[in-house]
């Protein structure tokens, strides 16, 4: 559960990897939190599409992957 603040979307696909909240909504993130905590089958299965997302996405694999492309690209 995170708050709609600047880089948290990148990370955080609402709905399916966590929860994202109104900035500085803290009725909201507890409401956000203690439905995770209630729902242990959900918060599992967001927990393994974070983990699968952060693999794909976030893994320094990738992050080389595009400092390859970025640096190699040919100049037009």
């Amino acid at each position: 559960v995170g708050f709609a603040t600047s880089g948290v979307a990148e990370i955080v696909e609402d709905g399916v990897t966590g929860s994202i909240v109104p900035h500085g909504d803290l009725t909201a993130m507890k409401d956000a939190l203690l439905k995770i905590i209630r729902d242990p089958k959900t918060a599992a299965e967001m927990g393994r599409a974070a983990q699968l997302r952060a693999r794909e996405t976030f893994s320094l694999e990738r992050h080389v992957e595009r400092l390859e492309e970025l640096y190699c690209a040919p100049k037009s």
